[in-house]
């Protein structure tokens, strides 16, 4: 069983249909039960959870092989970097706790970089936990 966070998005999406393609099980994490049914349809198991909730993730991530996760982009906040703290910090530590084995968290160009680099430093900080959860 692979778990995938973002499949309302773009690469979320992809991995989960590839997976499926491939006969592979799947859970996905949606926000709402709505977002869940047509990957229900599709033969997916459906996790309702907020990424910022780390017992529930802990929940949705126990038994996998492995995660697809994401921060998701926040634009209705002033500050992304602080916002997206708490939802790496619950990431990080439901890897942890589950004991999923192998993770990948989309990032992007620079997040190897610790400053001066805008929004992205919240990619660098988040693959920094993640890193030292698993």
């Amino acid at each position: 069983m692979y778990v995938i966070a973002g499949v309302t998005g773009h690469t979320g999406r992809v991995v989960a249909e590839t997976l499926l393609a491939q006969g592979e099980k799947v859970r996905v994490i949606v926000r709402d039960a709505k977002q869940g049914e047509p990957w229900k349809q599709k033969g997916a198991e459906v996790a309702v959870a907020q990424l910022s909730d780390a017992a529930a993730v802990t929940k949705v991530l126990s038994g996998a092989k492995g995660a697809y996760l994401l921060l998701p982009p926040r634009l209705d906040v002033e500050d992304l970097i602080a916002a997206q703290r708490p939802i790496a910090d619950a990431l990080a530590e439901a890897v942890r706790k589950s004991g999923v084995p192998h993770v990948v968290l989309l990032s992007s160009i620079g997040a190897e970089v610790g400053d001066g680099t805008g929004l992205i430093r919240s990619l660098h900080d988040a693959e920094r936990k993640l890193g030292a959860a698993s």
